[in-house]
């Protein structure tokens, strides 16, 4: 019996051993391997969805664009404040697609809402359908959503993690939203 206890023993010894070795060499390991992936945080409205959005042949879309009206890639932009406007899109062809017809119907595309930044802190929300206004104002520190996006450049095999961090917007009167951009 004793020497079945002292055999217990130099097993537990050895596999704890063996187990505080190994961790040590994969935390060695892990200081010595250099990361071929970066990170990035953005910041975006809660209003907005950087997926797009698929109904059967229907595609729901938001676009973003700076003050000269060029469209901005929402993974480059280092801050909100690059961006004056995003427009919400319904894209769509004009009747059913067949399959195996020879000739696409028009796709169309339809302007359905648009947000103007008017400072740093606040937006205007236009429903081009009913005409309505609405005062937005950013809360970020309130974060209410997360999604990620990892891109691979092909030529240095570099990725880089996007992670959009979406803040909360609260409504707030129209009349209390300045009206002017912020540049």
């Amino acid at each position: 019996m004793a020497t079945l206890k002292m055999y217990v023993s130099i097993a537990i010894v050895f596999a704890t051993t063996c187990t505080v070795l190994n961790a040590h060499a994969q935390e060695k390991g892990r200081k010595n391997h250099k990361s071929k992936t970066s990170y990035k945080e953005i910041l975006l409205p809660d209003f907005l969805n950087y997926e797009k959005v698929k109904k059967g042949d229907t595609t729901f879309s938001y676009d973003c664009y700076d003050h000269n009206n060029k469209k901005i890639n929402v993974d480059t932009i280092s801050t909100i404040n690059s961006v004056d406007d995003i427009f919400y899109f319904k894209s769509y062809y004009q009747r059913p697609f067949k399959e195996g017809s020879a000739i696409s119907p028009p796709y169309l595309s339809n302007k359905l809402y648009t947000y103007e930044r008017t400072s740093e802190t606040t937006w205007v929300g236009f429903n081009r359908m009913t005409k309505e206004r609405t005062g937005l104002k950013d809360v970020f520190k309130t974060i209410v959503r997360k999604d990620t996006v990892t891109v691979t450049d092909p030529g240095s095999g570099v990725a880089q993690m996007i992670i959009h961090k979406y803040y909360k917007t609260e409504q707030v009167p129209f009349e209390s939203v300045p009206n002017t951009h912020h540049h």
